[in-house]
């Protein structure tokens, strides 16, 4: 199913999720009024008088095509930490 960009999508309840503004994949990217964007799946999405997100829909607020998984730069960070010696402390007289 092909969604043009600028439609409005609603939950089961008739709330509105957001607005679609691209097809990636098996998701639509929407914006929500405050522009925070969301992705739910293109299969769970019906067109029947509007787009409706099924209810059993997992919605997500993360980029689905990014890795979720630790990073590289995140798991060197771990494995170097501590990088150094704690910094010296003088007390004051």
């Amino acid at each position: 199913m092909t969604i043009e960009q600028g439609r409005d999508v609603h939950d089961t309840r008739g709330n509105l999720l957001g607005r679609v503004k691209a097809e990636e994949g098996d998701h639509l990217k929407l914006a929500d009024e405050y522009g925070k964007h969301i992705w739910v799946p293109v299969d769970m999405v019906h067109d029947s008088n509007g787009l409706t997100v099924d209810q059993k829909a997992e919605i997500l607020n993360a980029d689905p095509t990014i890795d979720s998984d630790i990073s590289d730069v995140d798991e060197e960070m771990e494995e170097s930490f501590p990088a150094s010696d704690p910094p010296s402390f003088t007390p004051e007289r």
